[in-house]
């Protein structure tokens, strides 16, 4: 409608106190809107940061489960301390006999390694100072 205006009459319409007003209105009603949208935003943060919190407690009581049931375990292994010594006897045995076959081969790089691997398994852990 405006459009068929002259040009006098637009300007007149512009510069009116009744235009001005309702530019004011409008851009403060869109600074408001703006100001919501932005507050709307912040609580869907919000809302994503609480989402992750509570899958963070979860992992953390899921973790802490685990190492319960590690705890656990281990204190049952604790009890096994002879079927380690059976074992490592085992071993032990399997490479004594593993060596002297190597030797009856003259294979003797062979029985030298697995001479070694059973001194490393006699050898004592050594505390570092």
């Amino acid at each position: 409608m405006s459009k068929n205006w002259s040009k006098e009459d637009r300007n007149n319409f512009k510069k009116s106190e009744v235009m001005t007003e309702l530019e004011d209105i409008v851009l403060k009603t869109l600074k408001r809107a703006d100001i919501l949208v932005s507050k709307i935003n912040k609580d869907a943060n919000l809302d994503a940061m609480k989402q992750k919190v509570d899958e963070t407690k979860t992992s953390v009581t899921e973790l802490n489960n685990s190492i319960n049931n590690l705890q656990t375990n281990l204190a049952d292994d604790g009890d096994s301390a002879e079927e380690d010594v059976e074992l490592r006897s085992e071993v032990l045995d399997d490479l004594d006999t593993l060596k002297e076959s190597a030797i009856k081969e003259k294979n003797y790089k062979l029985a030298y390694r697995i001479e070694r691997a059973i001194d490393e398994i006699l050898e004592e852990s050594v505390a570092c100072e």
